[in-house]
């Protein structure tokens, strides 16, 4: 006592994604990730202060897949710890070598995920990696969403204090 329409395009929206979802899984052991930095400017010095991570899968048949697809598509699939690890690993390594060269770039941006932040051991792996690189805490911004903040208010709370004992500086995106 019903009826549905077919439309094509959804069986080709559902195939692309499970296409992707399925090649997600060895994003990083195949070496597909991109990180991009966003210069952060003063504009009243014109100085860079700070740079922006932004990731990118360069997808070896489909080119830069967005991040508007990458990210949701890597919470659904399981792989965003991984995916913000390297991300978070390599935009350390990243300043530590240009403050090496003698650039005045102050930090690094990195977002996290509403499932990396939800991490128990969240402070633990950021405290790693910052041993692993040798990249000071100060040297690193770790960005969340507001949502992410008023979703899980309390865990939250606990692991940006503790990033921010730490010397990690937060901010809140798309607030």
């Amino acid at each position: 006592n019903n009826y549905q329409f077919y439309v094509n395009d959804l069986s080709s929206e559902a195939i692309d994604r499970v296409y992707l979802q399925t090649h997600l899984k060895t994003v990083v052991t195949n070496n597909e990730l991109r990180v991009f930095y966003q210069p952060q400017i003063d504009m009243r010095s014109g100085k860079m202060l700070s740079v922006e991570a932004l990731v990118r899968w360069q997808h070896p048949a489909m080119g830069l897949v967005p991040p508007d697809r990458v990210i949701p598509l890597s919470e659904d699939a399981g792989m965003i710890i991984p995916i913000g690890e390297w991300v978070l690993k390599t935009s350390c390594e990243q300043i530590c070598q240009w403050r090496k060269q003698g650039y005045p770039i102050e930090h690094v941006s990195v977002n996290l995920s509403g499932v990396q932040i939800k991490q128990s051991d969240l402070v633990d792996r950021v405290s790693a990696i910052l041993q692993q690189t040798g990249c000071q805490p100060e040297w690193l911004e770790l960005e969340i969403t507001e949502s992410v903040i008023m979703g899980y208010a309390d865990q939250t709370i606990k692991t940006l204090t503790a990033l921010r004992e730490m010397g990690v500086m937060l901010s809140i995106d798309d607030f």
